[in-house]
């Protein structure tokens, strides 16, 4: 069973040969072509705009259910191939939200995370998969001093995009709607989820997303008072408090390391945490 990544990409155009940049990778169909699978359409149908979208599924066995999920969607794909427009902005169709600062959900449609959820809810035990996972190798450049005020999706000084879509699929993304996928696994109760896309080995231990929600309160010391709906339209998530991105230090189920020796660590230590995701990149 296989899932879409950045390098089975091609542009909008889907018969024109691919430029290799963003605008040339960016669009799932040539996965479609080669790969097809039975959809329960009880469970969700995954077409917007009467796009099919590629590489979003689940199979089962007696116990698991296998959640693959299509991580490569891009901002220009939304806009270009599956038409998710409002006025001159483009609408996230992982999320239901307009993309940029000045945020706005769109219920025309029904975006990724409703599939997602939708396919999360059976009693059987449920593993994940995707290419780029919202958890993934971090650089030395990103945990430097002065790199903790910026998401963990973005490059030094939040100059570019560089995590997962399925965290933020543009760097002006903020606040509702981010960091959608690890939360919803979280609040499901997903223990693993695995990937790919940085052409090494890595396995996080146990973590889940620090945020802020409602009023002063928080996912460490909070959350069993969190919950999410089978949409996002009222998602009021905060990462950024006083001058920190907690995105960067997701509660992790591990020992305190100390200070590092230089920049920062990039986790949360809580020794005994409940409900933890294990991220598999293999």
């Amino acid at each position: 069973m296989n899932v879409v990544g950045n390098n089975d990409l091609c542009g909008t155009n889907v018969t024109a040969l691919g430029t290799g940049d963003d605008l040339g990778k960016s669009n799932s169909f040539y996965f479609h072509v080669f790969y097809c699978y039975d959809i329960d359409e009880s469970v969700f149908v995954p077409i917007v705009n009467n796009k099919y979208i590629p590489s979003l599924y689940y199979f089962e066995s007696k116990n698991y259910r296998f959640i693959m999920i299509n991580s490569e969607i891009t901002m220009i794909n939304c806009n270009q191939w599956f038409n998710l427009k409002d006025g001159d902005d483009t609408i996230n169709i992982y999320t239901g939200y307009t993309i940029g600062t000045n945020q706005k959900y769109v219920s025309s449609f029904t975006p990724i995370y409703t599939m997602v959820y939708n396919m999360l809810n059976t009693s059987k035990k449920c593993i994940a998969a995707c290419h780029e996972m919202p958890f993934t190798v971090i650089t030395n450049s990103s945990i430097a001093t002065g790199q903790e005020r910026f998401s963990r999706s973005l490059g030094p000084n939040g100059a570019s995009l560089i995590g997962s879509h399925c965290n933020q699929i543009d760097k002006t993304e903020t606040g509702a709607g981010t960091y959608w996928l690890s939360r919803l696994l979280e609040y499901k109760g997903v223990k693993l989820m695995i990937g790919g896309h940085k052409h090494t080995y890595a396995c996080t231990y146990p973590v889940r997303e620090y945020f802020f929600f409602g009023q002063n309160k928080n996912s460490k010391d909070n959350f069993a008072e969190y919950s999410m709906s089978n949409t996002l339209e009222h998602d009021s998530v905060r990462f950024f408090v006083d001058g920190k991105d907690y995105t960067k230090f997701p509660l992790t189920k591990r020992g305190d390391a100390g200070q590092a020796p230089t920049g920062f660590f990039p986790y949360t230590s809580v020794p005994g945490l409940e409900g933890g995701v294990t991220y598999f990149m293999c």
